[in-house]
């Protein structure tokens, strides 16, 4: 029931998101949940692809959510790198 009143009160989304996730099972759990939502989203799976997709997707990514602890690069990191390229 907690899940069915968490997905209607996403329900509606329309922006694209980027989900920076190391965790195969979390990226695959957040993919779902967002895309049922409405939202579309974009996945990396460590810092370095995170930031890449970014430049490649920047007009288009209105959120991103990542995670503090991944390879390559780590969240603080990635945040850092989007700032430069985008400041909002």
């Amino acid at each position: 029931m907690i899940k069915l009143k968490i997905l209607a009160s996403l329900a509606g989304g329309t922006e694209t998101l980027l989900v920076a996730e190391d965790e195969e099972l979390v990226k695959v759990f957040l993919r779902r949940v967002l895309e049922r939502a409405g939202f579309r989203v974009i996945v990396a799976g460590d810092g370095k692809e995170a930031v890449a997709k970014f430049q490649e997707n920047r007009n288009d990514i209105s959120l991103v959510l990542s995670d503090v602890v991944m390879p390559k690069k780590n969240g603080k990191e990635i945040m850092e790198e989007i700032r430069k390229q985008d400041p909002q």
